[in-house]
Formats: structure tokens, C-alpha cells, sequence
């Protein structure tokens, strides 16, 4: 494995940042959390950083928490779906709703993020950017 200094990750990969921390910024705001401090991008280490009020609230915690896993997610569809479309287009007929099966997303999430190391978001986010596209075309093309 190719070993790559942080800081060369975080300034190649700054716009992730910020939506990383722009994502975990509004499920603060969207439960009403205070933000104390918002760094969005420095090349030190962490890359950004939000800091909120604390919360006894298990949910908001917990969406803060994984909500920029929620967001990229979302926008990784947003804007690699539509590359897929002009393929297959033509051949769709009808759509389907999509019902997934949720998993323990913080044990994932804590596996995912030592998985980093050895390059399990960069897997991720092409299995997400060419996968997702792919199997909800798949179900719209008869």
C-alpha cells in the first residue's frame, strides 16, 4: 500500500470535507443543537471539525453522528445517477420503490471508519457512484 500524508488527502479531497462537515452542521441545526465552533477545511488533523452543544437525545446524537454518511450517500446518487440515465433510458418502462433493510448502521459505521485505512471509503464511494445507479436502473429497465 501506497502511503500518502493526510494532508495531501484532505487538500485533494476538500470538497468531501466540507460537505462532511456541512452535513454533520445541519442535523445540528435541524435538531436545534447550538454550534460552538465550524471548521470546514485546514490541513491539519481532523480536516474540519463541527462543535455542538452536547445532547441527551439519543437520535439527534446519533444523526448527527452518521449525517454526513446520510448526505454523500445521497448526493453520490444525485450525481452519478445521472450518468446513467441516457444508458438506459430508452428501455425504462416502469419504476420501482426501493425498500432496504437497515443494519446496525454505528457498528458499520465504526467498521467503515477503521476500514479507511486500508482505502474502504474510497471502495465505498465507487460502489455507491457506479453501484446504486446501476441496480435502480436495473429495475426500471424491463
Amino acid at each position: 500500500m501506497i502511503f500518502i500524508p493526510g494532508p495531501v488527502i484532505a487538500a485533494l479531497t476538500f470538497p468531501g470535507v466540507i460537505v462532511h462537515e456541512a452535513a454533520h452542521m445541519l442535523f445540528c441545526r435541524l435538531f436545534g443543537l447550538a454550534v460552538l465552533d465550524v471548521c470546514f477545511m485546514r490541513l491539519g488533523n481532523p480536516a474540519g471539525y463541527v462543535v455542538h452543544e452536547p445532547t441527551e437525545r439519543f437520535g439527534a446524537a446519533f444523526l448527527v453522528g452518521i449525517g454526513p454518511f446520510i448526505v454523500n450517500t445521497a448526493l453520490c446518487v444525485v450525481f452519478c445517477l445521472p450518468a446513467f440515465i441516457p444508458v438506459a433510458w430508452p428501455a425504462a418502462k416502469r419504476g420501482n420503490v426501493l425498500a432496504l433493510a437497515s443494519l446496525p448502521l454505528v457498528g458499520v459505521l465504526y467498521v467503515a471508519n477503521l476500514a479507511s485505512i486500508v482505502w474502504a471509503d474510497a471502495f465505498y464511494s465507487i460502489g455507491v457512484g457506479m453501484g446504486i445507479p446501476m441496480l435502480v436502473l436495473r429495475w426500471w429497465v424491463v
